[in-house]
């Protein structure tokens, strides 16, 4: 039984999928519910482009909207609690990344806390801690960035014993629920807030819903940045791969050695894979670069086929490219670039 805008409704089934979706994270700073404090959810729907606006998070989001702001010819300041922007992408992006930025234009502080938002006749005062000294910015607007957080299922069914980890259902790679007959999907699971991560889990549900039996690969989940240049990545980074203790070779290839790069006049960025050493497995990769959310495809398929990196090294990539990168980063770890 539901509640709904037109009274209760009851429903009986066999099966039943949760998608009950996510919501935008608004951190307990004092001061954030002022109305010029947004998250993403308003950023989008402004009547007037903001002057200046403060973002609270280099994730994706954050940094999304920093390019698209700037873009539009505002002041942008981001604030990020961690060392680097994008914590969780590999450190080499990070750093590209923030080279790039700053050559856009945008301001950004690693290594903040921010402690208020205080209204002011100039705006929003964004106070925060950087080096232990108390440091202040004030914009017309102020974007939190924080992330989105796992929208809580339905009462009833938590009664009954569905588990749930921090508001997220608990499910397997079938997503099937702690209780049997009911699945669940998209960012209601938790794990990677993605569209087409959701998408996937929903089919999957839906097909084992109906007597399939299939299941999410989460080894090869592709996430991408929309900033300029683009940052896409999937499976391990480096740092993952080494944390795990594998021993593995890394290959990289810069987009200023790339004949389309150089065409289409965007030198930045680079490919980079994680090879295991030993088997020549492709672990993961990222790439920082033009229509980077394009090319990341090549090595999901690689990941999810578990192919070695002499596969795409010897694979035959249309010339002139900008995917030739990925071939050269492959070869390079194997210690066959032509072009490095």
């Amino acid at each position: 039984t539901a509640r709904t805008a037109d009274g209760e409704i009851s429903a009986r089934c066999k099966s039943l999928i949760l998608a009950t979706g996510s919501h935008a994270s608004r951190p307990p700073i004092p001061g954030a519910d002022d109305p010029d404090v947004i998250t993403s959810d308003e950023a989008l729907s402004l009547a007037e482009i903001p002057e200046n606006i403060t973002i609270i998070g280099s994730g994706a989001i954050g940094l999304e909207f920093a390019t698209f702001y700037r873009g539009l010819g505002s002041e942008v300041t981001v604030l990020e609690m961690m060392e680097r922007m994008l914590p969780g992408e590999d450190a080499d992006i990070s750093a590209a990344l923030a080279r790039v930025m700053k050559k856009s234009g945008v301001k950004v502080k690693t290594g903040v806390r921010v402690t208020s938002l205080e209204k002011t006749a100039d705006g929003i005062e964004t106070v925060f801690e950087e080096k232990g000294a108390q440091s202040r910015v004030v914009s017309g607007k102020v974007l939190l960035a924080a992330g989105r957080r796992p929208c809580e299922a339905p009462e009833a069914l938590r009664a009954l014993g569905l588990k749930t980890e921090r508001c997220a259902v608990v499910t397997d790679a079938h997503m099937r629920s702690s209780i049997e007959g009911v699945y669940a999907a998209g960012d209601g699971v938790g794990g990677k807030l993605l569209a087409h991560l959701a998408f996937c889990e929903g089919r999957v549900a839906a097909e084992n819903a109906m007597g399939l039996s299939t299941e999410v690969n989460y080894r090869a989940v592709p996430a991408c940045v929309y900033t300029d240049p683009e940052v896409a990545s999937v499976g391990l980074n480096e740092e993952q791969a080494r944390a795990q203790g594998r021993e593995v070779r890394v290959g990289r290839f810069d987009m200023r050695a790339n004949g389309r790069s150089l065409c289409l006049g965007v030198r930045d960025g680079f490919a980079k894979v994680v090879v295991d050493a030993s088997t020549g497995e492709v672990l993961g990769g990222c790439i920082l670069g033009h229509d980077a959310s394009e090319m990341i495809s090549v090595l999901t398929l690689a990941i999810s086929a578990k192919l070695g990196a002499d596969v795409l090294a010897g694979m035959i990539f249309p010339h002139p490219t900008v995917s030739e990168a990925v071939q050269e980063a492959c070869a390079d770890a194997l210690g066959r670039s032509i072009h490095k």
